[in-house]
């Protein structure tokens, strides 16, 4: 949770007029406002922000990691409002200050008209930028080219050569423009006249002329950030070297918003190296290659430091905590340990060096390397920022204390790497996942030292990893509690993706408690449909809406429940081919009574019944009231299902069994089924029906499902007054060497 930065008053000087303004600096909901004194004369100058991971010390633009322009201030403007906070702010960026300077747009760098790329025979130059494009995205380029023969690749941004890629090349007579996972050609005279693009997903507008290779609108992300004046897939294989001039360069992160707008490029030259500098994040873009651009003539000064002023503070980042999604707020304890990593990586947890922060808010950082930090005190916050993977690969269970994952991805891959001495659940002991970020769990590695260590975590995950929670297993057919821990849970919204193969499980087991929810949402997602979650005798409970996709979920033993949160109208969706498996039965069946969940059966597999050796006789399921009374034995949901795609039903106790006893399984519906869909065996991909001696028992009285029902060497069971609908357009009821059984409540 970013709080309130801490309010800072201090003097600049004027470089023009070397008279002094006092600026009150404060942020306030994500931005900051600055309260400038007047000025006399009334002299307009330029305000920036400057920023960085610590204070400059001065207000030189060269002791500050990034330097942005706000705007320019006439001497009478004594308020500028809602200037966003600088990139990185809280990871690369955590200091901040005003600077005011002459009327220039460019800190510390003279503006040219252009800067040119020669290559190949040039020399070869390029700039990668920071800037991922989508779908949606749009560039305006004023360029000239100087050369029209070979092919120049004026910007890419791919993951290979023919996937997911928003990229323009000019092709010696005519343009190509990819885009996701096509691309399209238009031939044309270019010339080596100035000339201005636009370019977005309808294609390529040169000057005013009609546009040339359209696109249709795909929603996607580039597989890499962009570059300009070359080609490359992943940061790699350059080629496609450009000759052009380049005027300007804008990117719009989304091409109907003109907010969205994330490069404004413009030609310059830093310390005698001609460059871009993006005036949306304040950064310079550098040559990558060896050779220098070419350069045309100045047409401003760069903006020069002001002198020195005094009374000088410092605007920093006040690390207080985390306000989850749920609404609860977890407070960091000193020192804070910030791990960043910059995108890319991953990086091992010994390699990298920590910003420590001694005390929460605190003003001034040390640089902490891996070895200081496991010989200093074993309490603290470890805070992982930035885009980049950070491994875990070293046994820090006597570390005291919380690790959060704000940015980013933390991947655990030894034993003990998340785990703690402590025994107990205390928040002391708790790993979070931000939203954005992720968590991986080696299940090899078994990173949590204990079952009751818990992690909390929130959101989809980092893009590309599949949740905010990954647990992964290799080969390994099992493993089980310690990978999520007794006391996990998600707060709000949040994803567990079970990254092991189709075959693997994790296990839950009955010696550990429930996997609670705490009413929170949850969407558990398979890498294969055979990828399982195995709640042996426990349960997933608590939940408010859960989504089960593209796996398989298993309740076994007599407590594997799914329970929904009391008193909420939970729902329950399948989708993705996902796979329900019951193995085994008791009286409470696989819910209790009194959730009030629904269950949507969106694309859906099978729902499996019974195993090989879980079977009661003759009498297993078969009927749904077991013994005296009303009481409803077997009964294996209780609530409404609306179907939406067919239930296809799986009976375990596979046709080789010699005993059609083992093969007796029953499946009942007590609440209504509603829905397109109806009900039908599995068949699997030899063409054998799973379906033989399943026993259907409907006994809610006013079913309204349109799907039918057909049972291939099953029963349907009718009891008193329920259940097959016969209203206008209910499907049909197909029986194949199977029943119809007429009973009654308390009868076999």
């Amino acid at each position: 949770m970013k709080k309130t930065l801490i309010t800072a008053i201090f003097a600049v000087a004027v470089c023009m007029t070397m008279q002094a303004r006092t600026v009150e600096l404060a942020e306030n909901n994500g931005t900051f406002t600055a309260t400038l004194s007047p000025d006399s004369p009334n002299v307009t100058n330029a305000l920036w922000l400057a920023f960085g991971m610590s204070d400059g010390g001065t207000e030189s633009f060269s002791d500050w990691e990034g330097v942005k322009l706000v705007g320019l201030v006439p001497g009478d403007v004594t308020t500028v409002e809602n200037v966003p906070l600088p990139e990185g702010w809280g990871g690369t960026a955590s200091c901040a200050r005003f600077l005011l300077s002459a009327p220039a747009t460019i800190p510390g760098a003279d503006e040219l008209e252009y800067i040119e790329a020669k290559g190949p025979n040039g020399g070869k130059q390029c700039v990668l930028t920071h800037f991922t494009p989508n779908g949606k995205s749009k560039f305006v380029v004023d360029m000239q080219f100087t050369d029209t023969a070979n092919n120049q690749g004026v910007f890419c941004a791919r993951a290979g050569y023919s996937s997911l890629s928003y990229t323009l090349f000019w092709m010696a007579y005519r343009w190509r423009l990819d885009y996701k996972s096509g691309n399209q050609f238009n031939s044309d005279n270019m010339g080596t006249a100035r000339q201005t693009l636009t370019v977005d997903y309808n294609g390529i507008v040169v000057n005013d002329n009609p546009a040339k290779a359209a696109h249709t609108y795909q929603n996607f992300t580039a597989g890499s950030p962009m570059s300009i004046f070359a080609s490359q897939a992943n940061g790699a294989s350059w080629d496609n070297f450009c000759k052009m001039k380049l005027y300007s360069f804008k990117a719009w992160e989304d091409g109907s918003d003109p907010s969205s707008l994330t490069l404004d490029l413009v030609p310059c030259v830093k310390d005698g190296e001609p460059c871009l500098y993006n005036r949306v994040s304040g950064s310079f873009l550098m040559n990558r290659e060896s050779s220098p651009f070419g350069a045309g003539e100045k047409v401003a000064d760069g903006a020069a430091a002001p002198t020195a002023a005094s009374g000088l503070a410092v605007t920093l980042l006040n690390l207080n905590g985390w306000m989850a999604e749920d609404g609860d707020v977890y407070m960091y304890t000193s020192p804070i340990y910030m791990a960043y990593v910059a995108a890319g990586g991953p990086n091992s947890i010994n390699e990298i060096t920590f910003k420590k922060f001694d005390s929460v808010g605190a003003s001034v950082t040390t640089d902490v390397t891996y070895a200081q930090f496991t010989s200093s005190s074993r309490t603290g916050t470890i805070l992982k920022r930035g885009g980049g993977g950070l491994t875990f690969d070293r046994d820090i269970s006597s570390f005291d204390g919380p690790l959060h994952v704000d940015e980013g991805v933390a991947i655990g891959t030894c034993g003990n790497c998340f785990g703690h001495t402590n025994t107990t659940a205390d928040a002391k002991q708790r790993v979070y996942v931000h939203s954005g970020a992720t968590l991986v769990m080696d299940t090899q590695g078994k990173p949590l030292l204990y079952d009751r260590n818990a992690i909390l975590y929130q959101g989809t995950g980092y893009p590309g990893m599949g949740g905010a929670l990954v647990t992964r297993n290799g080969d390994t057919r099992d493993r089980t509690f310690w990978v999520l821990g007794l006391n996990s849970q998600p707060v709000g919204y949040a994803s567990l993706f079970l990254d092991i193969p189709d075959g693997a499980y994790l296990s839950y087991s009955w010696n550990q408690g429930e996997l609670n929810c705490n009413g929170q949402s949850l969407l558990i997602h398979g890498r294969e449909p055979g990828s399982e979650l195995n709640l042996i005798a426990t349960a997933l409970s608590d939940f408010n809406n859960l989504v089960i996709s593209n796996m398989t979920i298993t309740q076994s033993g007599n407590s594997g429940r799914l329970l929904p949160k009391y008193g909420n109208n939970s729902t329950i969706r399948f989708t993705g081919g996902a796979r329900w498996n019951w193995s085994t039965y008791d009286n409470a069946g696989a819910f209790q009574d009194g959730q009030t969940a629904t269950v949507y059966i969106d694309d859906f597999e099978y729902a499996c019944f019974n195993s090989d050796s879980s079977y009661d006789g003759s009498n297993f399921g078969v009927n749904p009231w077991f013994g005296t009374g009303s009481t409803k034995c077997y009964n294996w949901y209780r609530g409404p299902m609306i179907l939406n795609d067919d239930f296809r039903m799986y009976n375990a106790a596979s046709p080789a069994h010699a005993s059609i006893t083992k093969r007796r399984q029953g499946c009942t519906f007590s609440a209504k089924v509603s829905g397109p869909k109806g009900f039908r065996p599995w068949i699997d991909a030899n063409g054998v029906s799973w379906g033989d001696g399943m026993r259907l028992n409907l006994l809610y009285p006013t079913n309204t499902f349109n799907g039918g029902i057909v049972m291939d060497g099953g029963s349907i069971g009718v009891w008193d007054s329920c259940s097959v609908p016969s209203h206008d357009g209910a499907g049909l009821v197909s029986i194949t060497n199977g029943y119809v059984y007429f009973g009654r409540q308390g009868g076999a």
